[in-house]
């Protein structure tokens, strides 16, 4: 099946031996002289003929538009244009264009911002102070009554801060 329209009635009437003729004298002469179905079997068979043989021209006019020269780099511009033009050049053999391939002089490298010292807060850097004893018993009791160990007494009143005595 085609995906190309059915062909027109210019196409079915044209003369024989063109690209768009169905087959008068051969199979459309014998669908005439039978019945009706196989006239209509045979009335389908040359729409597909004549459908293919549309394809055919279609994809032979194809072919010859690929066989033409090639126009590459036609639209390009800037640097692929010079670069195009190196490539051409050297597989010709003659040497290229020196522009294409300089380098631009290499960046200096930016200097290094200076860095302001920043002070740091002394109380910052001094260890925080141990929690009153008053809180280190506070948390002891209530650590006994809940079954934990008398030890971690320092590092919970340490951890609540003074707040651990309410």
């Amino acid at each position: 099946m085609s995906t190309e329209p059915e062909p027109t009635e210019d196409a079915e009437n044209a003369e024989p031996g063109t690209p768009g003729a169905a087959g008068q004298s051969g199979e459309g002469a014998t669908a005439a002289d039978g019945d009706g179905e196989s006239a209509a079997q045979l009335s389908e068979a040359e729409a597909e003929l004549a459908a293919q043989r549309l394809e055919r021209e279609r994809i032979e006019r194809r072919k010859a538009e690929k066989a033409g020269p090639v126009e590459s780099g036609a639209k390009l511009s800037g640097k692929a244009a010079d670069l195009l033009a190196a490539v051409r050049a050297v597989e010709s053999g003659a040497k290229p264009v020196a522009t294409v391939f300089s380098e631009s002089a290499p960046r200096r490298p930016a200097p290094e911002p200076v860095r302001q010292p920043q002070p740091t807060p002394a109380t910052a850097a001094a260890a925080p102070a141990a929690p009153a004893a008053e809180t280190v018993d506070a948390v002891r009791r209530v650590l006994s009554d809940g079954g934990a160990p008398d030890a971690l007494a320092p590092q919970v009143a340490a951890a609540l801060g003074e707040g651990a005595q309410d």
